[in-house]
Order: structure tokens, then sequence, then C-alpha cells
């Protein structure tokens, strides 16, 4: 069984959810034996392709040409078409993020191939293809059967183990042949500009993640956000009157219209926790909340509340933890 993985990168760095998409891949060969091909961008250095044939990938592609077609979404799925074709490719693995997500229903409806979105570990069968999948924002899940021979999947971030599997390093370019219309009036699917909000982790990809919401009171009270996430390596999040208050920017807003996340931890500081919200972080695998009112919803889907006032707890808490940090053996 062939499997194309789709390899993105950010200013020169291999993203963690791509080494998860490789450890799939590995797992996903188990079932059955056959090549696992990453498919890159232009910018992939020596260093980008040792890192993905340390997770496993036999077989690496780099995407060449000119012109900017890379930046061309309906140009660049036509590219892992061709690229999942000339490899013999049933399965090609995204991750699940905003590119992924835009990528993966192109190329799939390009393959005429069945695609599966939220799906979070290895299938239950292989003839016929049968996994399951996380629907309504990981409330329940589906089990889904796919019959057409290639497969287009959709791995949700945080959702499996990284694995190294070394590999001997094989490298070629790939060059699709195909650049942007000379004409001005374009068909296609492009990004423009790309804007980076801050420097923090990226939210879908965050190990931590400290969320603060309407009972933090004040903009001022959102430094305990900031401070907490600082100190535990996490990115930060908000809830929708946070983001409403302008206390977070709308990448950090997590719901049923804003980010869905699946991180390892989910610290919630001042969350109610409405039914939006929880639709949005669901999927953690611990979260804990503190909320003065004993009766907060957030309690019933936490895994360690802390009942108390925002301004009491949090300044106690956030020295408790570099205490543990600035103690003698403690993990940084």
């Amino acid at each position: 069984m062939n499997i194309l993985v789709y390899i993105e990168t950010f200013e020169g760095t291999v993203r963690r959810s791509a080494l998860e998409l490789l450890s799939y891949a590995n797992d996903l060969k188990t079932l059955k034996k056959g090549i696992i091909t990453a498919l890159t961008g232009p910018e992939a250095d020596d260093g980008t392709i040792s890192c993905l044939a340390r997770y496993g990938a036999d077989k690496i592609l780099v995407l060449k040409g000119a012109g900017k077609y890379y930046s061309n979404l309906s140009l660049k799925a036509e590219s892992i078409r061709q690229a999942a074709l000339n490899e013999g490719s049933e399965i090609v693995l995204f991750t699940g993020n905003v590119a992924g997500r835009s990528l993966a229903p192109l190329v799939a409806a390009k393959l005429k191939a069945g695609m599966v979105p939220g799906i979070y570990s290895l299938p239950k069968n292989l003839e016929p293809f049968t996994i399951n999948k996380k629907v309504f924002s990981g409330k329940a899940i589906a089990t889904v059967t796919v019959h057409t021979p290639a497969k287009v999947l959709i791995l949700l971030p945080n959702s499996f183990a990284l694995k190294e599997n070394p590999v001997p390093e094989v490298k070629e370019d790939l060059d699709p042949g195909i650049t942007e219309p000379a004409t001005t009036t374009f068909t296609g699917i492009r990004i423009l500009d790309t804007v980076r909000t801050n420097d923090q982790i990226r939210l879908t990809e965050a190990g931590i993640v400290v969320s603060g919401g309407r009972g933090l009171k004040s903009r001022e009270n959102w430094r305990y956000v900031e401070e907490l996430a600082g100190l535990l390596g996490g990115a930060t999040a908000c809830s929708r009157p946070a983001y409403d208050e302008g206390w977070c920017p709308h990448d950090g807003y997590v719901g049923q219209t804003g980010k869905v996340i699946s991180p390892n931890v989910y610290l919630a500081l001042g969350i109610s926790g409405a039914v939006q919200h929880l639709a949005g972080i669901s999927s953690s695998r611990l979260i804990v909340a503190i909320n003065k009112d004993p009766d907060a919803p957030i309690f019933k889907s936490a895994d360690y509340g802390i009942i108390g006032d925002i301004q009491e707890v949090m300044p106690r808490l956030i020295e408790a933890v570099k205490n543990y940090r600035s103690a003698p053996g403690s993990t940084p």
C-alpha cells in the first residue's frame, strides 16, 4: 500500500503535524507493506530531508518549477495529484490544519477519491477500507467505508504519537510542468499573503493551551494567560466573549465557530463552558478549569477543577509553577 504524505513546512522548519503524519503512515504501512513518499515544497533544505527520512519517509519528492505556482492552491493540488499517480499512491495523507483542509478536497476531486476528514486512528479494516472519524465537533464517532481505489485522509492534529523510524535518504525533484496562467483573469484559489499574528506556538499544534474567558474581567488580567502559557511552553487561546472584548486576536478564538483544537492539556481560566466553546476543545486529552462559579458547565467536562477567583488563584498557581521549574531535577 503506497502512501503519499503532504509535508507542510514553515520558514524552513518541518511542522510537528507533518511528523505526526509520517508516524501515522509508518503504522499504516505495518498493516500492508508499501512505500511512503513525502511530498514537500521547494524551500526544503538538507535539514528538512534528513528530518523526513528520520521519521520514515522512504522517498522524498521536492516540488520544483518556475513561477509562484506553489502559492496557488489549485495548481498545488494538481502537483499533488501528479505525484500520487506517479508513485501509485493508494492513500494521500494531509494534516487537519487550514492548509490541509483546503488542499485535501481539491486533491480528492482531481483523483476521484473518497475523502475522510477527522481521522484519529488506524483503519479498522483494509478490505473494504473502513475507518473511524470524529463528527459533531468530536462529540460522536462515525465509521466510514471508502470504496474508491484512491483515498484522501485528513488526520486530526495531536491525535497520534510521534515515532522515529530512520530510513536512508532518497530525494528526487518533481517538476509538475505547470505555471500560473498568463492572463490577468484568475480562476483558482490563491494565497495572496501570510501575516504572522505573533511568535507563539501554532494553536492547532500546541501540546499545552492556556485559554481565557469572560471571567478574567479585564484586559489587564489577560497577563495571567500569557504568563502561564509562557512558563508551560504552550499557546494562548480564548473563548468568544474574550475575543469580543478584544483581549485575544481572532487567531486564538476557540469554539464551534472558531478553531477546533486537541491539545494534551487545556487550561480554561474564567471560561464558563458554553456548549459552543466545548465543541472546540472536546478532543483535549486533559482539561483543567478555574472558575469561581461551582455550577459552571466547564466543570462537567473538566478532568480537574479549581473553584476560586482568578485574581486569587492565578498568582498562587503561577508561583507554584515557577517554584517547580526552579527546583533541582525538575523538567525544563
